[in-house]
């Protein structure tokens, strides 16, 4: 898209007044109209986002509009709303300068340019996709599968480790994320072993602060023993995790270092 483009409407919306239209990005609402010009390679939309972005305004170049669609009173843009949230900042005192549209012109310009680099980069994996044919869904290749490992360079899909999840009777995968779900597996499947050599020991055996932090990414600091305990158990930690963490102090934890040290000296 160049840059004088980006001020320019896709498709002219003549003898619409677009104020007051609500403004939706493709994730979401992102506001109303508050003003629209109707300029010759000057057109644009400044939106007042309301309680979103506190109550700032920001200013939308007509070339980033899909469509309008006049009967719902919406204008349709083809941007997300953190786009949109990260473009430069609108001033409603100061208003729309000429040094400001060429900041932003040139910002949706770039945008525009590297989504464009992106599709011709995948075009020819999708020619090549649709020579293939149709493939087998994800979970058609589950169930062909079992209990097989996945093809070797093959990444699994997340309904494939949602079934691997379901077979082992992982607590709490419907909530898990894929990368959740992945370490979930494999540190089930691969704690398996530790946990019978370790059974029959006192207090189920030790783990080190690596294999103790896999598992508590979603802790948010500082935080306590039990909130470790709970955030291990989500993500589908071994015993021997939680037995690990079961011997920590209940103290006041900073950061992950804090916890690293306490699983080194705990015994």
């Amino acid at each position: 898209m160049a840059r004088t483009e980006v001020w320019t409407y896709r498709r002219v919306p003549t003898g619409i007044d677009l104020k007051e239209f609500d403004v939706e990005a493709v994730d979401g609402s992102i506001g109303t109209v508050d003003q629209a010009t109707d300029e010759a390679g000057v057109n644009y939309i400044v939106v007042d986002t309301g309680p979103w972005i506190l109550g700032k305004k920001v200013l939308l170049p007509a070339g980033i509009v899909n469509r309008i669609d006049a009967e719902e009173a919406k204008v349709f843009v083809d941007r997300t709303r953190d786009e949109i949230k990260n473009a430069p900042e609108y001033h409603d005192d100061i208003g729309a300068t000429d040094l400001y549209r060429q900041n932003v012109g040139s910002y949706y310009s770039a945008r525009q340019i590297s989504e464009t680099r992106a599709a011709r980069r995948s075009a020819p994996r999708r020619q090549e996709a649709r020579r293939r044919g149709p493939q087998p869904s994800a979970t058609a290749r589950s169930r062909g599968r079992g209990r097989q490992q996945t093809r070797a360079g093959d990444e699994p899909t997340k309904a494939e480790l949602y079934e691997q999840a379901k077979r082992l009777g992982i607590e709490g995968r419907s909530k898990m994320n894929k990368a959740q779900l992945k370490r979930a597996t494999e540190r089930h499947s691969g704690s398996s072993q530790s946990r019978r050599a370790t059974r029959g020991g006192r207090g189920g055996g030790k783990a080190n602060p690596v294999e103790v932090q896999t598992f508590l990414e979603g802790v948010s600091y500082p935080t306590r023993r039990g909130d470790l305990l709970r955030e291990a158990e989500r993500q589908g930690a071994s015993k021997t995790v939680r037995t690990t963490l079961e011997r920590l102090p209940d103290e006041r934890f900073e950061d992950p270092t804090d916890v690293s040290k306490a699983v080194s000296k705990a015994r």
